[in-house]
């Protein structure tokens, strides 16, 4: 659509058009890659070209044809689209700005969905204001075709980078010099560079970020280095050297391409590789955290509206944030579109943090110190990793969607096959599960090259460096005969737990539901039961006492129930509802117990007994309340009464009850009040 100023006959990349053309799909679409938000953009912004072409020459039948077809196919694509669910870089200006700009080309497009859209739109506009594009450096110019008509193009000239782009953006560009009344021959020449050196290598497609130079060799760098691939010495200076400049550039910190807005991924992944390449990495380190940490986790970019696990999982100090999100299910990488790359991210940084709290103590005590339910809740999490990425695996060995995530699960697998928390029969299966991931990949190797539409910006992309990078990495794993890395003491389970926990497996595995389940993901079950179990036994204590109940041996049954349902689960990475429903379950079997004891005790006493309780929000007022038959309040009774206030408290100001309705908390009252 680009055209110089005062040349209003001459398009200034017709290759571009006929690109356009020539990808049409048969349904009037462009390539949806990987989502139906790629397919959206795709669609719009071709759409817009032939319409702005067609507006030059009316008597293009064929190009009308087009267009119409375009038209209907978009109108189909955004009734399908989730608006809600989508998380894409900049999503919400950019689909309504193209609507937008489509309308002035008399293509009308409403879809329930617009309000919402719009006001996603207006929220994301307070948070990053356009005003901003003017001050200075922002993820704002990456996508600035998405803010045509609020912004004055005119004055982000200064902001162009060295290389003539809007923050290593094409179409961002492109925009830039549509749209701003002074030619800049800088922007222009990199348009040029990008259509001929990017992934189009001239054949009039561009890539939707280009250059990433830094992206995509330091992730790669890493990838092998954990894998034990050495880079020769020739390559390391040169690279080393590459990496330091880039970074002293910019004060410490990298963005995906040198000089381009910093972020805190690739600031992270740098600093990894400079450890890798022998070079000192602790002031790239301290930049990263003095510029990108906020009170609970690490931003990518500064006033993004969603973290990114991945970013977070590359920053230690995370831990904590990171296994409450993956425990409540509230998991969602916004750079990557499958749940095997984090879980891969994730697998080795507990591995890295086992091996260091091997050689320091003090980091284990410190640890734990802080956030002592660590202990439970990162063994837990990640036997469900290994369990999920075991129970993925096709028949042929693979993982979904070819090589490039078979890679990820390989990688995985061979991580956490280091650690002493798996038993041998569990070993023994993750052992052949990883053998026949690597025989598939090296079936395969010609198609490693060929990266999958697994990577998110503005849309969808794929890279073959690091998808070969992946494979290659997975290729050469190798697993040891039995685990390297032993679980530092507080993390282990004891022989008498795991021997209790042992009985219960072998009793529900005669019971119909469970007769059928793996061998040994009920193993790993049971060990996460062990863990959930712990976890219980503090919890429960929290509320009712111990005084004069009996020993909790039901207590080993519930949370190896829940557990082993993992097993029929399609997302057997939602570990926390079951956790919950195993914690319900260990609380109502103990209220029970508590009111016997209490009661028999009281009987024993001559105490009066509880004859009434009322619930806030159920049929009566107030809290807890006891009819002592004129009585005054025996101490015991009053111990009693706390109990139960404290019971009926934590159920209905439980994170779950909160959230949900209020007629659907009025009944939950109303039923405690009763059982009660």
């Amino acid at each position: 659509m680009l055209q110089k100023p005062g040349d209003d006959e001459i398009w200034l990349f017709p290759e571009c058009f006929d690109y356009l053309l020539r990808n049409q799909l048969e349904d009037g679409s462009w390539s949806s890659s990987a989502s139906v938000l790629d397919g959206i953009l795709n669609t719009a912004a071709a759409l817009l070209a032939v319409r702005k072409h067609l507006s030059h020459n009316l008597e293009t039948p064929s190009i009308q044809e087009i267009s119409c077809k375009a038209e209907a196919a978009l109108t189909e694509q955004i009734r399908r689209w989730d608006v809600s669910s989508c998380d894409q870089v900049g999503y919400e200006l950019l689909v309504t700005t193209h609507l937008n700009l489509l309308e002035k080309e008399e293509v009308i497009l409403n879809f329930p969905q617009r309000e919402q859209l719009v006001a996603l739109r207006d929220m994301k506009l307070s948070r990053l204001p356009p005003s901003w594009v003017h001050k200075g450096s922002s993820t704002l110019h990456h996508s600035l075709e998405g803010l045509i008509g609020h912004i004055d193009f005119d004055d982000i000239a200064q902001w162009r980078e060295p290389n003539g782009s809007m923050m290593g953006s094409p179409s961002s560009t492109a925009a830039y010099l549509m749209h701003a009344s002074r030619w800049d021959d800088l922007a222009e020449a990199y348009l040029r560079d990008a259509l001929l050196n990017g992934s189009g290598h001239g054949d009039g497609g561009v890539p939707s970020a280009w250059p990433s130079s830094i992206l995509e060799l330091f992730w790669a760098i890493t990838t092998l280095a954990e894998s034990g691939i050495s880079i020769g010495e020739p390559e390391v200076s040169t690279i080393a050297d590459y990496l330091e400049t880039s970074l002293q550039m910019q004060k410490g910190i990298v963005g995906f391409a040198p000089r381009s807005l910093a972020d805190a991924d690739d600031t992270a992944k740098s600093a990894m590789a400079l450890h890798y390449l022998g070079r000192k990495p602790e002031p790239y380190i301290e930049a990263l955290i003095s510029t990108f940490e906020i009170a609970d986790h690490f931003q990518t970019y500064l006033a993004e509206r969603n973290p990114s696990l991945s970013m977070n999982i590359n920053i230690a100090k995370a831990a904590s944030s990171i296994c409450a999100k993956i425990l409540v299910g509230d998991v969602k990488e916004k750079w990557h579109r499958h749940q095997l790359y984090w879980i891969m991210l994730l697998s080795k940084a507990v591995v890295l943090l086992y091996k260091q709290m091997q050689k320091n103590e003090t980091l284990c005590e410190r640890l734990l110190g802080t956030a002592p339910n660590l202990k439970e809740q990162i063994p837990i999490i990640s036997l469900q990793m290994a369990m999920t990425v075991l129970k993925l695996q096709n028949s042929h060995g693979n993982w979904v969607e070819g090589c490039e995530l078979t890679a990820y699960a390989v990688l995985t697998l061979s991580s956490l096959a280091q650690l002493g928390l798996m038993g041998a029969a569990l070993r023994a299966r993750v052992c052949e599960s990883v053998n026949q991931g690597k025989a598939f990949l090296a079936a395969r190797k010609p198609h490693w090259k060929d990266g999958a539409y697994l990577w998110t910006e503005k849309v969808t992309y794929s890279s073959g460096i690091l998808s070969e990078a992946y494979c290659l990495a997975a290729a050469v794993s190798f697993m040891t005969e039995s685990a390297s890395i032993a679980m530092p003491i507080p993390f282990r389970v004891s022989e008498k737990a795991m021997g209790d926990m042992n009985k219960a497996g072998r009793l529900i595995s005669r019971t119909p539901l469970f007769n059928e389940v793996d061998v040994q993901l009920l193993g790993a079950a049971q060990l996460q039961a062990c863990y959930a179990l712990s976890d219980l036994q503090r919890r429960r204590l929290d509320i009712f006492p111990r005084t004069g109940m009996e020993e909790d041996k039901y207590l080993t049954l519930i949370p190896l129930t829940w557990t082993a349902l993992d097993e029929y689960m399609e997302d057997v990475l939602e570990i926390q509802a079951h956790h919950e429903e195993g914690f319900t379950s260990a609380r109502a079997t103990v209220r029970q117990l508590f009111i016997e004891a209490s009661a028999s005790h009281d009987g024993q006493n001559g105490s009066p007994g509880i004859s009434k309780s009322k619930v806030p929000g159920g049929s009566g007022e107030g809290n807890v309340k006891v009819n002592a038959e004129g009585t005054d309040e025996a101490p015991e009774f009053s111990r009693i009464r706390t109990v139960l206030s404290r019971y009926i408290a934590h159920i209905l100001h439980h994170p779950s009850v909160v959230n949900s309705t209020r007629h659907m908390q009025t009944r939950l009252a109303r039923e405690l009040e009763f059982e009660l």
